[in-house]
């Protein structure tokens, strides 16, 4: 790369750079993405898989998986456990799902954005009110 050449790339980084470090709501998409990966990892991996796969009839996929349709459901799921069965792509998995009480409504709404982020069509981050508020059955 010559001189220009690197100094033409330079004010590009610098100006994104700046760009990105200005838009507080990408800033906290991102740090909720992050949290809500170390979150998964040590809370729902075991069960789940590192990359979203499930475990065989156990335990459902988050990958690809039709459940991601309904976020409230996924929201009150992980909020309050589950156990009754659930369908997932058209497969009943009826293994529990306990509810966590280490996890808050803030850590609940970063794993969230983590799935949705990671494996969902929605890539909106998931504020703590939400998670907060929403409606269970």
């Amino acid at each position: 790369m010559n001189y220009f050449s690197k100094n033409n790339f330079l004010v590009i980084l610098v100006a994104w750079g700046g760009w990105a470090c200005s838009n507080p709501e990408a800033i906290k998409h991102e740090q909720f993405v992050i949290a809500g990966a170390e979150l998964y990892a040590k809370h729902c991996s075991n069960c789940h898989g590192v990359e979203g796969q499930g475990l065989g009839k156990l335990y459902p996929p988050i990958k690809g998986s039709d459940f991601l349709k309904n976020k409230n459901k996924v929201i009150c799921i992980i909020k309050n456990g589950s156990s009754v069965p659930v369908t997932v792509n058209g497969i009943i998995y009826d293994g529990k799902m306990l509810k966590n009480k280490n996890l808050y409504d803030l850590d609940i709404a970063q794993i969230t954005t983590f799935i949705y982020d990671r494996w969902g069509e929605d890539q909106s981050t998931v504020e703590t009110e939400q998670v907060t508020n929403v409606k269970c059955e």
